[in-house]
């Protein structure tokens, strides 16, 4: 699947509220970007807003 088709967003972490950077995937589902600085072991976000500022977002 190709980057066109997933949206970068800012969601917040259900496990303990901090912001992340996000792709959410055509299918609805939302999938944190990067690995490093992960804020705890929560996997689940909330999606905030769409279009992420490019200084927020991990590639």
């Amino acid at each position: 699947m190709s980057n066109e088709e997933k949206t970068k967003a800012v969601a917040v972490c259900d496990g303990c509220g901090q912001p992340v950077p996000v792709r959410v995937w055509p299918d609805g589902s939302v999938h944190r970007l990067g690995e490093h600085d992960r804020c705890c072991d929560g996997e689940t976000y909330r999606v905030l807003e769409v279009d992420t500022p490019d200084a927020f977002a991990d590639d």
